[in-house]
């Protein structure tokens, strides 16, 4: 251990109030209860499972230590034993939780990590943000999209155009708008709009379904053109929007001047250490097709994915390939797993690569 044991129970005694401890390699999880077994399961696929939390002699401490990157961070719960039941609880002595659409994680930050610079600046002058639903005769139902308007667009001309899949999710859980208004700001990007996505059935919505490229082009743009003056066309999204973004692009080639792809779900294989599932045997096909075809895709395309995310070996292996003949594509690698915090901390990185000028 980089941290002993009366340490910690003196560190207890005296009123601790913040864990995990930052250790000379990394974390220290600590838990203060009379139970049976307590333990730390780690969200992110790729970061060492933590062993068991070991009860420190003569109290009612618990301790598990692990190794993590000085900037990276990690999704976690604590499994708690009592009574022969098990449950699973956030950890009561960590304040900072992520927010995400399933519920909350407590989260751990290496000792060197720090928030994006736009979160602790104060707020730029923030842009409109509107309801902008869609009465859809291709999903016969309403789509609740939003639309995203920077400031001191008024006058700007024909502005870009950032399709966002799971925009409003964007919105909530990465804090896109501050994002994007920092960037306005600061003239690192130009005044845009940004067409916030809503779906409905993001698993079949989202993994190559033509019916979302007709919605998108059949209903959606033209009713944007209708209010709106844009020029060009951008499309972007994590995870699975990033698969929809790939797939809308490619089955349009010419149309998008860039795409932002975050942690995007491009598997070649189903099952495997990561269990990937039936969901994505589209994309497993549609690939080879992209690999056989670059060109069908824009030339710059933007690459980000998470160190602790099990796609990032998809990334290591699909980004060279396309770079090979996209001279545009750019890639960048965070300490962080599959999840929110990861995609709002590469925001200001992914938009201002995806807007460079040309």
């Amino acid at each position: 251990m980089n941290i002993s044991a009366a340490t910690v129970v003196d560190l207890v005694a005296s009123g601790l109030e913040r864990t995990p401890l930052h250790t000379d390699s990394g974390l220290a999880f600590v838990y203060v209860g009379d139970v049976e077994k307590a333990g730390v399961i780690v969200m992110e696929d790729r970061f060492p499972e933590v062993g068991p939390m070991k009860r420190m002699p003569g109290s009612d401490v618990w301790l598990a230590e692990t190794e993590i990157d000085p900037d990276g961070s990690i999704e976690y719960k604590l499994n708690i034993t009592q009574n022969g039941k098990s449950r699973i609880v956030l950890d009561p002595s960590n304040p900072e939780k992520s927010s995400a659409p399933f519920g909350s994680n407590s989260v751990a930050i290496g000792s060197e990590y720090s928030p994006p610079v736009w979160l602790l600046e104060a707020p730029a002058a923030p842009g409109e943000i509107k309801a902008f639903p869609v009465e859809s005769k291709i999903w016969g139902r309403l789509k609740d999209h939003q639309i995203y308007v920077s400031a001191g667009s008024d006058g700007a001309g024909e502005l870009p155009l950032l399709i966002l899949h799971d925009g409003p999710e964007f919105l909530q859980y990465a804090g896109l708008a501050r994002c994007l208004d920092w960037l306005v700001g600061k003239r690192r990007i130009p005044p845009l709009m940004v067409l916030l996505h809503q779906p409905h059935m993001r698993n079949e919505e989202y993994v190559g379904n033509p019916l979302h490229d007709a919605h998108l082009f059949e209903e959606v743009l033209p009713a944007v053109r209708s209010t709106y003056e844009f020029g060009q066309l951008y499309a972007g999204g994590a995870s699975l929007g990033g698969v929809a973004s790939l797939t809308l692009s490619y089955r349009t080639p010419g149309v998008f001047t860039g795409l932002m792809l975050q942690s995007g779900s491009f598997v070649r294989e189903l099952g495997g250490r990561y269990r990937r599932g039936p969901v994505l045997r589209p994309v497993a096909r549609l690939l080879p097709d992209v690999l056989d075809h670059p060109d069908r895709l824009p030339e710059r395309l933007v690459f980000s994915c998470g160190t602790y995310d099990g796609l990032v070996e998809d990334h290591r292996q699909l980004v060279p390939r396309l770079a090979e003949s996209r001279p545009g594509v750019t890639y960048r690698e965070i300490n962080a797993g599959h999840h929110w915090r990861c995609w709002r901390d590469a925001l200001e990185s992914d938009l201002s690569t995806l807007f460079l000028p040309a």
